[in-house]
C-alpha cells in the first residue's frame, strides 16, 4: 500500500484521510499576484526550531484562509491574526503574502513529489499484472487523497498559485511520464503517438473536475473519492479493450 505523504497538521472540519493537475503543455499556470511584477524579495529560512514552528503556523493558517476566503481576501495582518504571531514576526519571515502562498505551495510540492518517489517503487511486473482498477487506484487515488485531506489545494489549483515554484512543472511532468510508462508496460505494441495521446487524455480527465470543485464543494467528497476514479478505470478499461494485446 502506498504511504501517505502529509507535511503538515491537517486541517480543521477535513477528512484527514496545480501544482499537478494542469496541463503541462496546454495549460501552464502563471501565479495570481497583488503586484504587477515580482519584487524580487525572497523569503527566510529560519534556523531554529521556534522559527521554524512559527513559519509552519503561518502555512497552516495559509492553507485555512485560503479556503475559507480565497486568495483575494488573503492578507499579512489576517494571516498572523491567524497564526497568532505578530505582523513584525510575520514580515520577518516573509516579504508578502505572495511569500506565504508560495511558500504553502512548496509545502504541497515537496509531498506529492513523495507520492511520485513511491510509485516508482512499483515493479513493471506488478504493473502488467494489475487490474485496470487497481491501476488507477495505484496511480491517481494517492494524489486525489491528498487534494481531498487539503482542500486548499483546490484553490490553488483553479487560481493557478505556486506556478513559479521551482519544480512544479517537473512534477506535472513526471506524473505525466508515470502514465506513458505504465499504459506501455500494459500495451508494449502500441505506436508512440497514440501511447502519447491516451496517457494525456487519461492524465487529464481529472482536470476540469479538480479546477472547478473549490466553486462546487457539495461534489467534493464524492467527486475526489469515487467518481474520478470510476470515470479513469473506465477509460483505460476501455482502451485496453480495444487494444488486447497491445495491438
Amino acid at each position: 500500500m502506498l504511504k501517505r505523504f502529509l507535511t503538515g497538521p491537517c486541517l480543521p472540519n477535513t477528512l484527514c484521510s496545480e501544482l499537478i493537475f494542469t496541463d503541462p503543455q496546454i495549460l501552464p499556470m502563471t501565479r495570481t499576484s497583488t503586484q504587477n511584477e515580482p519584487s524580487g524579495k525572497t523569503s527566510r529560512t529560519p534556523q531554529q526550531t521556534r522559527g521554524r514552528a512559527r513559519v509552519e503556523a503561518v502555512l497552516d493558517a495559509c492553507a485555512i484562509l485560503l479556503w475559507e476566503e480565497g486568495p483575494g481576501e488573503l492578507t499579512m495582518h489576517k494571516l498572523a491574526k491567524r497564526a497568532q504571531t505578530s505582523i513584525g514576526s510575520l514580515y520577518h519571515f516573509f516579504p508578502d503574502k505572495d511569500a506565504v502562498i508560495d511558500a504553502l505551495c512548496q509545502r504541497h510540492l515537496t509531498a506529492m513529489n513523495g507520492i511520485t518517489r513511491e510509485l516508482d517503487q512499483i515493479s513493471s511486473a506488478q504493473w502488467r499484472d494489475m487490474s485496470p482498477q487497481a491501476v488507477i487506484e495505484s496511480l491517481a487515488r494517492p494524489y486525489f487523497q491528498y487534494v481531498d485531506t487539503y482542500p486548499e489545494m483546490l484553490v490553488i489549483i483553479s487560481n493557478s498559485l505556486g506556478s513559479k515554484i521551482e519544480g512544479a512543472p517537473d512534477l506535472r511532468l513526471s506524473i505525466l511520464a508515470n502514465y506513458e510508462k505504465v499504459l506501455e508496460l500494459r500495451m508494449p505494441k502500441l505506436d508512440t503517438a497514440l501511447l502519447k495521446t491516451i496517457s494525456y487524455v487519461l492524465f487529464n480527465i481529472p482536470v476540469g473536475a479538480l479546477q472547478s470543485l473549490q466553486e462546487n464543494n457539495q461534489y467534493r467528497e464524492r467527486v475526489l473519492r469515487m467518481e474520478l476514479i470510476h470515470a479513469m478505470v473506465a477509460y483505460l478499461q476501455t482502451i485496453e479493450a480495444q487494444h488486447a494485446g497491445g495491438c
